[in-house]
This record gives C-alpha cells, sequence and structure tokens, in this order.
C-alpha cells in the first residue's frame, strides 16, 4: 500500500519562506530610512529656475510659464500642482510628492518640481 502522507511544507520550504521574510523586512526598513526632502527644485525648460526650501506651513507659488499661469503648494513633506492651464491635466492627477528625487511635469509647457534633499543643515555641519 502507498504513503498516503502529503506534507505540506518541508524544512527547505520553511527555511525559503524565513529568507523571503527576513528579505521583506530588510526592504521596509531601508525604505523608511530615506532621507526626506528638505527643498523644491522648479524647473521651466529644463533648467532650474528656483530651488525653494520647503516650508513650516502650507504655501501657494504661482509661475508664468509662457503667460500661462501654475499654481504649486508646497507642504512640509512635499508639494503638489494644484492648477494648471495644460488641456490633459496629467500633472494635477500626479498628485502631492513626497519622496526625495520624486517629481511632476506639466510636459505642454515644459515645467516641473522635483523633491530635493540637499541644503539640509544637521548639527555636525553647521
Amino acid at each position: 500500500m502507498k504513503d498516503t502522507n502529503i506534507r505540506l511544507f518541508r524544512k527547505w520550504d520553511a527555511l525559503v519562506l524565513l529568507l523571503l521574510l527576513l528579505s521583506a523586512l530588510i526592504i521596509f526598513a531601508l525604505q523608511e530610512s530615506e532621507e526626506k526632502p528638505t527643498s523644491l527644485l522648479v524647473l521651466i525648460d529644463g533648467e532650474v529656475v528656483e530651488d525653494i526650501p520647503l516650508p513650516k506651513e502650507p504655501l501657494l507659488k504661482a509661475y508664468l510659464v509662457d503667460g500661462k499661469e501654475i499654481t504649486v503648494c508646497l507642504y512640509p513633506d512635499g508639494a503638489e500642482i494644484l492648477s494648471s492651464p495644460c488641456p490633459h491635466q496629467t500633472c494635477i492627477k500626479s498628485g502631492k510628492i513626497t519622496r526625495k528625487g520624486s517629481s511632476i511635469h506639466c510636459l505642454p509647457l515644459r515645467f516641473g518640481v522635483l523633491l530635493d534633499g540637499k541644503g539640509e543643515i544637521d548639527g555636525v555641519t553647521g
């Protein structure tokens, strides 16, 4: 008679599962320790036109590009484009960005914003 005892997990399966869980925890811990953005770069035609430190309170800024106004809201932890005259409104639909290196671009107007982390002063540097 055949052995009908079927195991769901073998000892190597448990080891692989443990390694996957450990890898997920390490990735999560690395994401949490990311540097926070400290400034917003405003780009027009690919050129940086303004480097603004992120404010302590929400702040509205308006920019004229080719005679058209784009409104950006800066937050202590990020930024978003609130209004733009572009046809598809993709830049507005992008919503708020909060991670260093994230960006929003309005392609028809060649306008963009990029969260940056440079310029942060800590206890060691100053």
